[in-house]
């Protein structure tokens, strides 16, 4: 975490719809920097300190493109040594990907999570030179045996979504045409460019449309190279905009790492920057 810099917003205000002395810390898009994660997830537990309630929500794509996937989800897997009131993992459609190459059902589910950066993870277990040789239930059987029991019980427990005051957290957003009840109880396991962990249009175009409602996600990266440290390149585009909060930084890409603080009528945002 030496080479990793962390820079903070001011406290904007935002009607989260938070009782006072609550603070929900959110964490978008990791894939792979699991040194970004711990460094945020440390800041926002120190920063939590005098909260009478403090969350900690990851929105999913802990996994995959980057270099340390498996040390990624032992980050997020780290709760009992932390002083945060409640932890919860939602599930990324990187998450979804690997969970589906898993079932070693359909080849088609593996190849699909390979060629979208599932290689980086494979390879930390050296299963690539293996693959061309495997079919899906020899892959699926091989990987579930790399991966620990204790992995394979947290991507069974990542959640769809999840509702604080105001505040929606989901991995890729709603559809503003459609109820949001509808939208939110789609299975899991269901590909579709509509899904809540894979949706970009039209819920990127569209102002939020439903009263009272902010939604908090990740899946879209807003930079694809490092910023210079100003202001207007590393906070703007995660702030507020017609009830989105987006909080991917194209970590893969610009080697940043982004989460937010939630308070009682305010929020701000912090960037994890490698050196």
């Amino acid at each position: 975490m030496a080479d990793i810099r962390l820079h903070a917003s001011e406290w904007k205000p935002l009607d989260t719809g938070l009782a006072e002395g609550c603070r929900i810390c959110a964490i978008g898009d990791v894939h792979g920097y699991s040194g970004h994660l711990r460094a945020l997830i440390a800041k926002f537990e120190r920063d939590s300190l005098g909260a009478e309630e403090k969350k900690l929500i990851l929105l999913g794509d802990l996994i995959d493109r980057g270099p340390d996937s498996l040390g990624a989800i032992d980050a997020a897997l780290g709760r009992g040594n932390r002083d945060f009131t409640s932890e919860l993992c939602l599930m990324g459609n990187h998450e979804q990907m690997l969970k589906l190459a898993l079932r070693g059902t359909d080849k088609s589910d593996v190849r699909l999570w390979l060629y979208n950066g599932g290689k980086s993870l494979t390879d930390q277990f050296n299963l690539g030179k293996r693959l061309n040789f495997l079919n899906e239930t020899q892959f699926a059987d091989s990987l579930r045996n790399s991966l620990s029991p204790r992995r394979i019980e947290f991507l069974d427990n990542l959640r769809p979504h999840k509702f604080e005051g105001n505040l929606l957290f989901v991995h890729a957003g709603i559809h503003p045409r459609r109820a949001l009840a509808e939208h939110l109880s789609q299975p899991w396991d269901l590909l579709s460019e509509f899904h809540w962990a894979w949706i970009r249009e039209p819920f990127l175009s569209l102002a939020v449309p439903f009263a009272n409602t902010k939604v908090v996600h990740g899946h879209t990266f807003v930079r694809s190279r490092k910023p210079a440290i100003e202001a207007s390149q590393l906070f703007e585009p995660h702030l507020e905009c017609e009830g989105k909060i987006n909080l991917d930084a194209g970590s893969y890409l610009s080697g940043c790492v982004a989460g937010a603080e939630f308070e009682s009528c305010r929020y701000r945002v912090t960037v994890a920057v490698g050196a």
